[in-house]
């Protein structure tokens, strides 16, 4: 949203819209409001994940589409990320690009959603990865406590962060390959469409 009053209004303040092209761009840091990092403002859209295309799953997962207005936090649609099977506890959902991404000086962002986050294992129950292929990728975990029942959250991670493990050789100029590994408390824990969900996978600057 922002703050102008009148269509003349030349000076407002911006908050939380993605910004895609900028002629002209100031920042007053005595206005009121939150404290708004730049970076977060302006991003590069990876997948709106708008279609299921690319999009697959490891043994006892599936993925659909969900377009439910309700149920999508950006674009049209999100992705369904189902677990139905009882072998494993957990399920990689993936996808590759044909574009490349730099990732030396760059954070990889993504919305998660879950309906019961007991549900999910207490430590390490979401991983994501960004590398070039499911052998050689960048990784990031969170606990179950990072995340709250029936709600959306954006998680992310620069490579440089803390906590960031490094499979294989994924180098830092031409990464293709993302990757949400679920796990649950137990194999026989199981999730149905849309009680867990993805969307808008994107990149910002640090």
């Amino acid at each position: 949203y922002h703050d102008a009053r009148f269509d003349r209004h030349n000076n407002y303040f911006l908050k939380s819209v993605p910004v895609i092209r900028m002629t002209k761009f100031e920042i007053n840091q005595r206005s009121e409001g939150s404290d708004t990092v730049f970076a977060n403002l302006v991003h590069e859209q990876i997948d709106a994940i708008d279609a299921t295309t690319g999009w697959t799953a490891s043994t006892d997962g599936s993925v659909t589409l969900n377009s439910t207005p309700s149920q999508v936090n950006e674009g049209s649609a999100s992705l369904n990320l189902v677990k139905s099977g009882a072998t494993v506890a957990a399920v990689t959902y993936s996808k590759p690009f044909s574009t490349s991404y730099e990732f030396f000086e760059r954070k990889i962002n993504v919305d998660f959603y879950i309906e019961t986050a007991s549900n999910l294992a207490a430590t390490d129950g979401v991983a994501l990865r960004f590398g070039t292929d499911s052998s050689n990728y960048y990784e990031q975990t969170f606990d179950r406590a990072d995340f709250s029942s029936a709600s959306w959250k954006t998680i992310g991670f620069a490579r440089k962060d803390t906590g960031v493990t490094v499979t294989g050789s994924p180098g830092t100029s031409s990464l293709t390959y993302f990757a949400i590994v679920v796990t649950m408390t137990t194999s026989g824990t199981t999730v149905a469409a849309p009680n867990m969900r993805l969307d808008d996978l994107k990149m910002n600057t640090i």
